[in-house]
Formats: structure tokens, C-alpha cells, sequence
């Protein structure tokens, strides 16, 4: 194997370990969340991330892979390289797909998610919910959806209650007539709790589309350094057409593959 590739695969497959650890990071935020919204999403609004967590941990795992192939000149170990990037990429680019989508959707579900849960306030079997909402809003100094109006829909509202959490002297039953009081502006907190939710995972959620295209990027530029390096190794003379471009990772790593069994071979 030449110095070149060799070098350029190294290269290459460190730079997608740094990237799949930030993927990990990334996906690792947004379901520690649930320590601070779990009492407004459900557990299906987490399984996009655990995905993109799994996938991920697989890109790391996947890139010391790569590294270690390299460096030891294994055909066997760039040869399952080179197959799990093939279907790898098409994952890759899917996964980011799916978080733009998610992220253009995911404001109506938690609106819908919300009113529901909104709902279920105050009822005597919703005790634990009662008190989580409460602490939630208190923490984030927020109040309803949008605003302390929203309570008025509510079926605790009942158009002249808001929840305790609402209050900025939190006690027990210092909501009950909130909205007939005519400072009760000055009583509750007056943003809504939506917009909270969604400046916190709309953050996060980009960085996860913007690393996963980035990623898919990566592995389709390693093919441009393989092909190169290989044409250097063969002819010594660089000759790229655009069709060079569109190869994937899958031919420059089958390429080092029968390079290395090659010399293995000598």
C-alpha cells in the first residue's frame, strides 16, 4: 500500500471518528432532555434520536475500523470497510433527510403533544403529572403553550384558573382565579413554554441533520483521495475525469483491499 492512500485513509477515518463522536454528543443532548421536558413528550419523540445515537456510536466504531485497516494493510479488514460504507451512505443521507422533516414537523406534534397533556392537569390520577408540570413551568418561568391565556381552554383552566408552576410566588392554590385578577400579569409568568421546547431541540436536531450530511460528504471525498492515490501508484500521472467524482468509498477501499494481498502476497 502507498504512503499516500495509507496516510489518506488514516486521515480520513480520524476525521469520521471526531465526526460520529460529535453525532453521539449531539443525540446524548437531546435525550437529556427528558430530564427537563419529559412531562411534555412522549417517549416516541426520542426514537429518531436514539437512531441517530446508534448510528453514531456505528460511524466511530466504523472509522477506528478504517484507521486500523490502514494501518496494519489488512484486505480482509478494508474489505468489510469497504462493504459496510456502500450501505452505510445510504443511511447516512436518509438519517439526515429524516431529521430536516423531523425538525419542519416536530413543532405541530408537541403543540398536539402539549394540549393533550395540558389536559390532564390537576385530575385526581395525574398527581405525578400535575406536579411535574408545575415544576417544569416554574423552572422555565413559562406559562401554557404560547402564553397564560392558553389556560383559559384547559379543562383545569376552566377560563379563570392557571396551574400553580404558572405562578411567580409558587404555592398551593395560587393559580385558582388567576385570570380574573386584574394584576395577573404581574402574578404569572407570561411566556409560553412552547417556545422554549423548540429553541432546545431545534438546535440540537440541526446539528444532527447538519453532522450527518457531513459525514456521507466525508466518506464520498475519501474516494476522491483513494482513486487519486491509486492512479499515482499505478501511472504515476493524475488523470481525474468527472465521472472520478461520483465513486463511492466502497471502490477505493476494495482497491487498498487487493493492494495490500497484494503485497501481503510478495
Amino acid at each position: 500500500m502507498g504512503c499516500f492512500s495509507k496516510c489518506g485513509l488514516i486521515l480520513v477515518n480520524f476525521f469520521v471518528i471526531c465526526l460520529g463522536l460529535s453525532v453521539v454528543g449531539a443525540a446524548a443532548a437531546v435525550l437529556n432532555q427528558d430530564t427537563i421536558f419529559g412531562a411534555l413528550l412522549t417517549k416516541e419523540f426520542y426514537t429518531l434520536p436514539i437512531t441517530t445515537l446508534m448510528i453514531g456510536i456505528f460511524i466511530t466504531l466504523l472509522g477506528v475500523l478504517g484507521c486500523w485497516g490502514a494501518i496494519k494493510e489488512n484486505s480482509c479488514l478494508l474489505m468489510t470497510y469497504a462493504v459496510i460504507v456502500s450501505v452505510l451512505l445510504i443511511g447516512m443521507v436518509a438519517i439526515g433527510i429524516a431529521l430536516m422533516v423531523f425538525m419542519s414537523g416536530s413543532s405541530a406534534y408537541i403543540v398536539s403533544n402539549m394540549k393533550n397533556i395540558y389536559n390532564q392537569y390537576g385530575e385526581d390520577d395525574k398527581k405525578q403529572l400535575t406536579a411535574d408540570l408545575d415544576a417544569l413551568q416554574h423552572t422555565l418561568h413559562c406559562c401554557g403553550i404560547n402564553g397564560y391565556e392558553d389556560w383559559a381552554h384547559f379543562k383545569y383552566g376552566n377560563g379563570v384558573n392557571v396551574a400553580d408552576g404558572c405562578c411567580k410566588n409558587d404555592t398551593e392554590g395560587c393559580g385558582l382565579g388567576a385570570l380574573l385578577d386584574p394584576h395577573v400579569r404581574e402574578e404569572v409568568y407570561q411566556v409560553g413554554c412552547l417556545s422554549f421546547i423548540t429553541e432546545a431541540f431545534g438546535a440540537i436536531s440541526m446539528m444532527l441533520a447538519v453532522l450527518t450530511i457531513i459525514l456521507a460528504s466525508v466518506q464520498v471525498g475519501a474516494s476522491v483521495i483513494q482513486v487519486i492515490a491509486s492512479v499515482i501508484q499505478v501511472s504515476y500521472i493524475i488523470r481525474m475525469s468527472a465521472s472520478v467524482i461520483q465513486l463511492l468509498s466502497v471502490i477505493w477501499a476494495c482497491v487498498l483491499a487487493r493492494r495490500s494481498n497484494t503485497y501481503e502476497q510478495l
